[in-house]
């Protein structure tokens, strides 16, 4: 549990240095699979950041960020949950536009551009912030901060 921050914080600055090189090296950002990358870092910075920072900030000084606040408690979940699986996605998709561009034959490379690479990766976001929706609405393991003390 003491490598906890150190790890978070590694996998943290390595999807921020994802993000940074894709976007600014124009030869790494002209290939559509450059998005699928990017979306991948984004929703895994979500995951380590909303679910893992809070367990941490709770093994570290005490507070329970949880139990504090109730929104937080709800959108903790959310994001975490749909964070993760959109990351999840977005690799996978990743790897079929590699397959698709590896393919012999024109009319399969062809079959992923720019526009649809950008058009899968924000109907896969809400898609899966839809699929988890149910999360804030009905989670209802809140204790407020003076019943836990």
């Amino acid at each position: 549990m003491r490598y906890l921050p150190i790890d978070v914080g590694n996998r943290t600055i390595g999807n921020i240095c994802n993000c940074f090189v894709f976007i600014n090296i124009s030869p790494l950002n002209k290939h559509p699979n450059v998005l699928f990358i990017i979306s991948t870092s984004i929703g895994s910075l979500l995951f380590i950041n909303t679910g893992l920072w809070t367990i941490i900030i709770r093994i570290l000084t005490g507070i329970d960020l949880m139990n504090r606040s109730l929104f937080w408690c709800k959108i903790n979940g959310w994001l975490t949950y749909s964070g993760g699986c959109f990351s999840l996605m977005c690799n996978c998709f990743a790897g079929l536009c590699q397959c698709l561009i590896l393919l012999p034959n024109i009319k399969w490379q062809r079959l992923i551009t720019r526009t649809r690479a950008k058009l899968i990766s924000i109907l896969t976001d809400i898609i899966y912030l839809l699929i988890f929706i149910p999360i804030p609405i009905y989670y209802t393991n809140f204790q407020s901060s003076t019943l836990t003390r």
